[in-house]
């Protein structure tokens, strides 16, 4: 991907594969570690490209918590997240990182993660529309 004007377009396009690929497996109760890291990429890239659409200089983080404090400085406050969020990028260093057999989440924790990342994902989507 580009840092292009249109970057934020593919950026938020992609986030789009992941966040609908970590839903169709939540709903047919596959891998939850797959799932989780759909679920991370999709806010990464959905946030990356908010901040690109806002004149964001491409910067190499892959941590939300960050990404989203920078998004603040444009309006989107994504505070009441914190907690969420920081718990999602450690499915990121899990899956980066492995200490032994692939990380198992609950059920539910996973489909928390999901609700939420729906939620940002929508309050991006009105911004950038």
């Amino acid at each position: 991907m580009s840092d292009s004007p249109g970057a934020y377009g593919e950026r938020l396009d992609k986030g789009s594969h992941d966040i609908e690929v970590a839903q169709f497996l939540y709903d047919r109760h596959h891998y939850t570690d797959v799932i989780a890291v759909h679920i991370r990429q999709a806010l990464e890239k959905y946030l990356k490209g908010f901040l690109l659409k806002h004149g964001w200089a491409l910067r190499k983080t892959h941590d939300l918590i960050t990404l989203a404090s920078q998004a603040g400085d444009f309006g989107l406050n994504l505070r009441d997240y914190e907690d969420a969020l920081d718990r999602i990028n450690e499915y990121y260093i899990e899956s980066r990182y492995p200490l032994g057999a692939p990380a198992e989440y609950p059920h539910e924790e996973i489909g928390e993660s999901l609700r939420v990342a729906w939620e940002i994902i929508d309050l991006i989507r009105r911004q950038c529309s």
